[in-house]
């Protein structure tokens, strides 16, 4: 009974340990791009994002808040507000999404239209759910914009669908 014990608390202590060990480690460039990359595929495959994506994220949002482009910020929050949506906390992942819109950089020639056609869709779907349908229409409306200027015409009409039905 005591040796059951014993291997108890030593398996305790080694799962504390190996779990805790990717915040304990400085972030860098590499290990941000694997995490983005790895959470944007599982989003991308509809997969639950959990508490401990947010975490990691919110430590790449920090990164790329000192040291990254505004494509990556806008796509670090973009992935953020996903994995808060995910989680069901409606007001963070809004939060998430308006500031990924606010650090996007529109006069830059390579600013990546497709992430910011998928916030403004992420937030049209929340305002939906709240029966803001106005305020919706106006993000659908953005969405089609955005869409089509990264040269998604599917994306940008079935938007604008959207929009003809209200």
């Amino acid at each position: 009974n005591m040796r059951y014990k014993w291997f108890i608390a030593v398996g305790i202590m080694v799962l504390l340990c190996c779990c805790g060990r990717h915040e304990d480690v400085e972030l860098d460039e590499a290990g941000a791009r694997e995490i983005m990359d790895d959470v944007s595929r599982r989003n991308k495959a509809y997969e639950q994002l959990t508490a401990h994506d947010d975490t990691l994220m919110r430590r790449v949002v920090a990164y790329y808040d000192e040291h990254g482009t505004a494509n990556e910020r806008m796509e670090a929050y973009y992935l953020l507000g996903s994995v808060q949506r995910d989680l069901h906390d409606a007001p963070k992942a809004m939060e998430s999404f308006l500031k990924g819109v606010s650090v996007a950089d529109t006069l830059d020639k390579n600013c990546r239209y497709e992430i910011l056609a998928r916030l403004h869709g992420q937030m049209s779907e929340l305002l939906y759910k709240q029966c803001l349908f106005t305020l919706c229409v106006r993000e659908e409306e953005k969405v089609s914009e955005y869409a089509a200027k990264a040269g998604d015409m599917h994306y940008a009409i079935s938007a604008m669908w959207f929009c003809l039905g209200f």
